[in-house]
C-alpha cells in the first residue's frame, strides 16, 4: 500500500481513495552509475535527467530503469567535477546543469544535448527554473549565496549572500531559500 494512502483515515476512505489505491505505482527501479543530481521531467512523468559519474547526462525512465538519451557534459563542464543542481524547463525542453566545482552553469538543449549557453558561477547545490523558463535560479550552500540568472543570456539578474538552497514558490515569484 503506498504509504500515504496508508496514512488516510478510514472514515475518509472513499472511491476516490479506492482509485488512487488501485493505481499506485510502488515499483522501484534500480539506476547504476549515477551520482549526485537528477531532475523530474515536467512533461513526461516517470522519466529524470541524472547526472553520471562518467561526465555525461541522461534521461533515465524511473519504471524501467532503462536509459533513453544520454550526451556528454560540455568541455568547460567537464574540466574536474560533477554534475550537480540539475533543472528542467516547464517545457521540458532545456536543461541547466551546475557543477560541484569549476565550470559554471550550463544550459542544454534536452532535446539533442547540445550546449546553448555556458557561463561562470559559484558551485551549485540546487537550480530551478522560473514557471515562464527564462530565469534560472541557483543556489550554493558552499560559497553560501542565492543568484538569479537570465536563461537566455546567462546574466545575473542578483545574488543574495547568505543562501544556500533555492527554489521558486508555487507561483514563480518569490525564492525561498534554506541554508
Amino acid at each position: 500500500m503506498s504509504l500515504h494512502l496508508s496514512e488516510v483515515p478510514p472514515d475518509l476512505r472513499d472511491a476516490n481513495w479506492k482509485y488512487l489505491l488501485e493505481h499506485a505505482d510502488t515499483s522501484l527501479a534500480t539506476v547504476k552509475g549515477f551520482c549526485v543530481g537528477a531532475a523530474a521531467h515536467p512533461t513526461r512523468p516517470g522519466i529524470f535527467v541524472a547526472a553520471t559519474r562518467s561526465f555525461s547526462l541522461a534521461l533515465i525512465n524511473a519504471r524501467t530503469g532503462a536509459t533513453e538519451f544520454q550526451f556528454p557534459v560540455s568541455a568547460q563542464q567537464a574540466k574536474n567535477t560533477y554534475r550537480r543542481g540539475l533543472a528542467i524547463s516547464p517545457d521540458g525542453e532545456r536543461l541547466a546543469a551546475g557543477s560541484l566545482g569549476e565550470g559554471g552553469l550550463a544550459i542544454y538543449d534536452l532535446r539533442n544535448g547540445k550546449p546553448l549557453l555556458e557561463w561562470d558561477g559559484p558551485e551549485t547545490d540546487t537550480l530551478d527554473f522560473s514557471n515562464d523558463g527564462k530565469t534560472l535560479l541557483q543556489g550554493s550552500t558552499i560559497q553560501q549565496v542565492v543568484c538569479l540568472w537570465d536563461a537566455e543570456t546567462g546574466k545575473k539578474r542578483w545574488s543574495f549572500p547568505g543562501g544556500g538552497y533555492a527554489s521558486f514558490d508555487a507561483t514563480g515569484k518569490k525564492v525561498i531559500s534554506a541554508t
